[in-house]
């Protein structure tokens, strides 16, 4: 939890820092786990194209990237049953 204070979270593998640049993940992850999507000139997003595991839920995952740099995580549960 104190690495989450601290602004840092792994997703699958993938480090999470407060100045995480969208090319930093580019490079070093497999492009097989994203999809990448383009905004606009200076907004992206990387989507996990699996929904992986944080604790014991399984979450649909989304970073969000202003002029390349981190500007939020978006984690919505993917869990059907919670929908019905």
């Amino acid at each position: 939890m104190s690495n989450l204070k601290k602004g840092e979270l792994e997703i699958d593998g993938v480090f999470i820092f407060p100045n995480c640049k969208l090319d930093d993940i580019k490079t070093k992850e497999s492009s097989s786990m994203f999809k990448s999507i383009t905004l606009d000139s200076h907004n992206n997003s990387l989507r996990f194209l699996k929904a992986p595991k944080l604790g014991s839920k399984y979450f649909n995952v989304r970073l969000s990237f202003e002029n390349n740099l981190i500007s939020g995580i978006n984690l919505k549960v993917n869990d059907p049953s919670i929908n019905q």
